[in-house]
């Protein structure tokens, strides 16, 4: 009997010493990912609590203040720091801090980790129940991490639009270039575009995609409007005329728009910062392509263009 008594208390001791030789006072949780997204855009993107609703696997409690639940356990962005933010995970009375931060692995690969301490505690059954509650939490980290992830592996979530990188298509143009007073009007772009249409069927050759066009504000207040119409072999141009060539097979930057200038200009705006972001060089100047013709099409709002931007 006295035999039975010191084994069992033997494996007592044992059990109790286990929960601190394999147990940590303080238990690391960590959890990571690698997503296909540029780290520029992924964190200017998470620093905007209004942005995480958008793909938070949870609930959100109140999204305007980064309030958010998820497998029972509620979750709050408090700060935003250089390429990391603070968020606090409670659940029931116990609440810890936690990091989640941004490693840059290149121009489209960024790293995020996210990490917090539980405390075991002293009592070796709670130590037990904190190690579990500990992985549980993991669990949901995971899965958090798991919905970003997919997320913001896409352009078009990260940047608002579609970003195509494409090879150049066509390589002869012909085009005019006129300096106005005002901000060209539809007008003013199909009077240039009409009148290349002429030059073009005159020299028997074909028009190979819609016209381009791109307008720079000058220093003296006036306007310089620069229209363009691929064609399909090399014409020398006549008059105001003049050929025009672009990089075939080079790469190219593209978006699809329906809409208006303000859309336009918005779409213009968001590409110029991808490029900022990914340290492309631009290698002309970006344009449209006016794919609807505007002429015939008085309804901005069914205005269908492309927006290119060349680089390097």
């Amino acid at each position: 009997m006295k035999r039975w008594i010191i084994a069992a208390a033997l494996l007592v001791v044992l059990f109790i010493a286990s929960t601190y030789i394999f147990i940590p006072s303080q238990i690391i949780v960590a959890r990571s990912i690698t997503a296909t997204a540029n780290p520029l855009a992924t964190y200017r993107f998470l620093a905007n609590d209004s942005n995480w609703a958008s793909w938070w696997p949870g609930s959100a409690g109140n999204a305007a203040n980064a309030d958010f639940e998820s497998g029972g356990y509620q979750f709050r962005k408090t700060s935003a720091m250089y390429e990391s933010f603070d968020i606090l995970i409670s659940k029931g009375e116990s609440t810890e801090k936690s990091l989640l931060y941004l490693f840059s692995l290149g121009l489209d690969s960024t790293r995020i980790k996210w990490s917090t301490a539980v405390s075991s505690g002293n009592n070796p059954f709670g130590r037990i129940k904190n190690y579990l509650t500990a992985e549980e939490k993991g669990g949901q980290m995971e899965d958090i991490l798991s919905a970003m992830q997919k997320y913001i592996s896409n352009v078009k979530n990260l940047y608002g639009i579609d970003i195509r990188k494409e090879k150049v298509k066509i390589g002869d143009m012909v085009s005019i270039t006129r300096q106005i007073k005002r901000p060209p009007g539809t007008g003013d772009i199909y009077d240039m575009i009409r009148q290349m249409k002429n030059y073009i069927s005159q020299s028997q050759a074909l028009e190979v995609d819609a016209p381009i066009t791109h307008t720079t504000p000058l220093d003296n207040g006036y306007f310089s409007v620069l229209v363009a119409v691929p064609v399909d072999r090399f014409l020398p141009g006549k008059d105001s005329i003049v050929p025009k060539k672009m990089l075939k097979g080079g790469d190219i930057l593209v978006s699809d728009v329906t809409g208006g200038k303000s859309k336009i200009d918005s779409v213009m705006k968001l590409m110029d910062q991808y490029v900022s972001d990914h340290r492309n060089i631009r290698i002309a100047v970006p344009f449209q392509s006016l794919v609807t013709d505007r002429s015939n099409e008085p309804d901005s709002s069914k205005w269908f263009t492309k927006v290119y931007f060349p680089i390097i």
